[in-house]
């Protein structure tokens, strides 16, 4: 891997933590794993609050720099973006989720 490639990916990173900031505030009684639970559970029924539990997992993962949390969050957006037939969102979920 070049060293720029690492440095883009590294400034990427710190860029996507500081717009989920405020999960920070939020994080702390739900755990990322309970939250991607709960959104298992929710994407059959309910796809927006499934959405809305990984969107706060994936805040949770991008403050804490947690990439394993951070890759089962786009992981779980993937699978229900191929459930709904979006597969160029699942591809980029999916491709998200992969190690830099």
């Amino acid at each position: 891997m070049r060293r720029d490639s690492v440095i883009f990916s590294g400034l990427a990173q710190e860029k996507k933590a500081g717009r989920y900031e405020s999960f920070k505030l939020k994080a702390g009684t739900e755990t990322v794993d309970e939250l991607l639970a709960r959104a298992r559970k929710l994407k059959e029924t309910d796809r927006a609050g499934a959405l809305n539990n990984i969107e706060e997992a994936l805040g949770i993962s991008l403050t804490a720099g947690n990439a394993l949390d951070e890759g089962k969050c786009y992981l779980l957006l993937g699978e229900i973006n191929v459930s709904i037939d979006e597969w160029k969102l699942a591809l980029d979920a999916l491709d998200a989720g992969r190690p830099a």
